[in-house]
């Protein structure tokens, strides 16, 4: 993906999260994915979780 600042992001990566953290982004983020452990923000862009 392009980003306006004139370099390319490849996006999420793939990390890895104990129970815990992920029973809490399924909990608290309707759009929480597990495989790249990030939730889609208001911003419409993935953030990490916790």
């Amino acid at each position: 993906m392009y980003s306006d600042y004139g370099y390319y992001d490849d996006g999420p990566t793939a990390v890895q999260s104990s129970g815990r953290d992920v029973s809490y982004c399924r909990r608290r983020f309707k759009s929480y994915d597990v495989r790249s452990g990030t939730y889609l923000g208001r911003d419409g862009k993935r953030h990490r979780c916790p």
